[in-house]
């Protein structure tokens, strides 16, 4: 079962991978504070994005499996606990 959405949400999980890297290099680099903090506010950023995405990955697994095992209860329920 393919999401439509999935190929939009592995490439933004790709730009927040970039743009997480492109903040710890400014944190690296930065020499004035105002660069560290943006940099490091990036890196967040970034960081809590894709782990909202793997949230969202496995939360829809745990719900497909939720689903799968209600209709196998079901189909038990009407066929008395016989295969």
């Amino acid at each position: 079962m393919t999401d439509p959405e999935s190929g939009a949400r592995a490439a933004m999980g790709l730009v927040m991978v970039v743009l997480s890297i492109l903040g710890v290099v400014l944190i690296k680099n930065a020499v004035d504070l105002p660069m560290s903090v943006f940099g490091t506010t990036l890196f967040i950023f970034g960081g809590c994005y894709l782990i909202g995405l793997l949230r969202q990955h496995y939360d829809a697994i745990d719900r497909a499996g939720a689903r799968s095992r209600q209709a196998n209860a079901a189909a038990a329920k009407m066929t008395g606990g016989r295969k």
